[in-house]
């Protein structure tokens, strides 16, 4: 729902742009918003639109020369062989402001065992991106977006901040072989202050010991400085069970 109303929001916005402004996003056939920017097709993918509309995450081929090999499904469209690229929009101009890590390759959110999840502040300021494979999350990074829109900061590599930080936790100084663990998280709440609170699991996939699977709830506070972004942790405990 969300993501319809930010592409409402958007088209509604684009009859007050100057005349002589090319608009470089359209809605497709599918209600998919697609940008245009050098020389490639950048779609947005479905639930990735920020609160105010201005910003999406969005996938492309990597090769413009393999767009013959795109797949189409009830309008929408994917790419599961050939290589992808992902992107930072800003959607009134479709400029692209930074490239991501992972390759989500279609419009849906999710495919299979594949999964995208953008979570923002409120005005844009702050973006987690997730990307998640059958046991495990293969990317999180955190991305701090400027007052003018344009600006980005960014990744601050989130997964690997939380594996150390609960490692340090449930060993509380002892040894604990973490061979053969997956981690994954899944976000819950990003503030414009800068608080992010997720869920993070790490576990050995079908293990049957005690402390195969294990889960914990996490809180940390993101800050900007002067050439990256920083995490302190806030508070952590173990998930319900």
């Amino acid at each position: 729902m969300r993501a319809k109303l930010a592409a409402l929001f958007l088209l509604a916005a684009w009859p007050t742009l100057a005349d002589d402004v090319k608009v470089a996003c359209n809605l497709d056939a599918a209600a998919v918003i697609v940008c245009a920017s050098g020389g490639k097709s950048y779609r947005v993918i479905r639930e990735a639109i920020s609160r105010t509309g201005r910003h999406a995450i969005a996938w492309t081929v990597a090769d413009p020369k393999d767009n013959y090999r795109i797949e189409t499904r009830d309008g929408e469209q994917f790419a599961p062989d050939i290589a992808i690229e992902n992107a930072l929009l800003h959607l009134p101009d479709g400029a692209v402001l930074k490239t991501l890590p992972g390759g989500h390759f279609g419009d849906a959110q999710r495919y299979n065992h594949r999964r995208h999840f953008a979570d923002w502040s409120e005005f844009d300021q702050w973006l987690v991106v997730v990307n998640d494979s059958k046991w495990e999350s293969d990317d999180a990074g955190v991305y701090f977006i400027d007052d003018d829109g344009v600006s980005v900061m960014g990744p601050f590599d989130l997964l690997s901040f939380c594996a150390e930080a609960v490692h340090k936790f449930f060993a509380r100084g002892k040894r604990f072989d973490w061979d053969g663990y997956l981690n994954s998280l899944a976000v819950k709440d990003v503030t414009l202050d800068g608080d992010v609170a997720l869920v993070f699991t790490t576990q050995i996939p079908k293990g049957a010991g005690k402390n195969d699977f294990l889960q914990f709830d996490i809180v940390l506070h993101m800050k900007r400085e002067k050439d990256a972004l920083t995490a302190a942790v806030k508070s952590i405990k173990p998930h319900p069970s």
